[in-house]
């Protein structure tokens, strides 16, 4: 009785065959490279199990699904050939093959368990546009470089290539329509990235820790940025902020230690706790007409130890669940408002007792913490 499959070349034996067609390998069950077979625990179309010691394993055709921890340890695993028609691979599948470095995604290929090829010496992948989940697929592949997205993907799911440390730039296809969180989270080497005009939020943590990360161009139908979405970017110089933008969240800009310039629309009108801390170089923020009230949240700029002036165009309320001003130079802050005819007097400006500001308002008078 003939193999179903070649061993070698994966290539299905249709007519029964003594011999591989593809590659001439010897395809009777008795033929002396039979025992590599049982290195394969297969169960139906999963491959539960490899148990070789092969440099380079070619997974059979009629293998649907690679399972859960399917290849994980495998310290001689250099080179791995999937069949075409693979549709899944399962959570940790090559996790810690660390000599791994060459490997083929299929075309037809939908789900990407996480932490798949965690610690494995990958250089570059090409995701097809079949995929559907990849939830922190290559998260931890620090060798891997170059990453081509396929157009045709909708979605880059969490966590997806989060601590990919050498990943210095990629390309997201204008048929991505949604980012889930951490996707780039501790890319140590990204240095830019451009967000096409298809993706509507950025979600919480996208780029935390991305500190080579020099420029980002963010499209301006997005409507929301979410907390700590640029967390410790300490190469981020300059950004602007989309104009249907209203709020700045929780930690949306901590840690940006090289950031001089932020370009705010008009509408900005709520900087949650801890928005800018320890943004060092930031020396002056002006902000638009915001509408009737501004709100500045707790720690807002703390250790902005650059920042000595605040510019307002509207009421302003600084919180008092924690000192938005510690640690700055802040000793100025001016408020007025662009439609000065039609507002009497000056804008009220509230800041906590113990902050010692100069209070510049709209009618020329001088107002000492908002008293």
């Amino acid at each position: 009785m003939a193999f179903k499959f070649c061993p070698n070349c994966g290539k299905e034996n249709k007519g029964n065959n003594k011999f591989c067609p593809e590659c001439g390998t010897n395809l009777s069950s008795g033929a002396s490279y039979a025992p590599e077979l049982k290195d394969f625990h297969v169960d139906g179309e999963m491959l539960v199990e490899y148990k070789g010691h092969n440099s380079k394993v070619i997974v059979p055709k009629g293998i649907r699904f690679i399972g859960k921890e399917a290849f994980e340890n495998n310290n001689e695993l250099r080179e791995i050939v999937l069949p075409d028609d693979l549709l899944s691979i399962g959570e940790d599948a090559f996790r810690n093959c660390k000599y791994l470095s060459k490997i083929n995604i299929p075309s037809n290929i939908e789900e990407i368990g996480p932490n798949a090829f965690y610690k494995t010496e990958i250089s570059s992948v090409t995701i097809p546009k079949t995929i559907k989940k990849m939830d922190y697929a290559f998260s931890g592949c620090f060798s891997l470089t170059s990453i081509v997205l396929s157009k045709g993907i909708s979605k880059i799911d969490e966590g997806a290539f989060s601590s990919c440390t050498s990943l210095k730039t990629i390309t997201i296809p204008d048929s991505v329509t949604s980012l889930g969180k951490n996707t780039f989270y501790d890319c140590l080497s990204l240095e830019t990235i451009k967000i096409p005009d298809t993706i509507k939020s950025i979600p919480d943590y996208l780029f935390e820790n991305c500190s080579s990360l020099k420029a980002v161009t963010i499209p301006n139908g997005i409507t929301f940025i979410g907390e700590g979405a640029f967390l410790n970017c300490s190469s981020l110089e300059s950004i602007t902020i989309p104009h249907l933008i209203k709020e700045i969240p929780e930690r949306a800009f901590e840690g940006c230690t090289s950031l001089k310039t932020i370009t705010f629309p008009d509408g900005v009108n709520f900087l949650h706790d801890s928005a800018f801390r320890d943004c060092t170089s930031l020396s002056s923020i002006s902000f638009p007409y915001s509408g009737d009230r501004f709100f500045v949240g707790g720690l807002a700029f703390k250790e902005c130890t650059s920042l000595h002036t605040l510019r307002f165009n509207s009421e302003v309320r600084f919180s008092y669940a924690g000192d938005a001003l510690i640690g700055t130079q802040i000793k100025s802050i001016y408020c007025k408002n662009k439609k000065d005819d039609e507002h009497v007097g000056y804008i009220k400006l509230v800041v906590p007792s113990n902050s010692k500001v100069t209070v510049y308002c709209i009618d020329g008078s001088v107002n000492i913490n908002g008293k």
